[in-house]
C-alpha cells in the first residue's frame, strides 16, 4: 500500500519535470522561473492532495520538487 502511494507521488513530480522539458523546447517562455516554478508548485499541490496516513506517519513526497 505504502509502496503504490509513493510510486504515485513519483509519477506526480516526473509528470511536471517531463512537461517543462517539452514546454521549454517549443515555447520561448519556457526557461523562464516563473514556468518552473508553476510546474513545481502544481506538482506539490498535487503531493499535497494525495497525501495519506499509516503508522502515525504522513507518506508523501512534497519537499522533492522544490529541489
Amino acid at each position: 500500500m505504502v509502496t503504490e502511494k509513493l510510486f504515485l507521488h513519483v509519477l506526480i513530480i516526473l509528470v511536471p519535470t517531463l512537461l517543462h522539458g517539452i514546454f521549454k523546447e517549443y515555447n520561448r517562455y519556457g526557461s523562464s522561473p516563473y514556468a518552473i516554478g508553476l510546474f513545481q508548485g502544481g506538482a506539490t499541490f498535487c503531493c499535497l492532495m494525495f497525501s495519506f496516513s499509516s503508522h502515525d506517519l504522513f507518506w508523501d513526497l512534497r519537499y522533492v520538487p522544490f529541489r
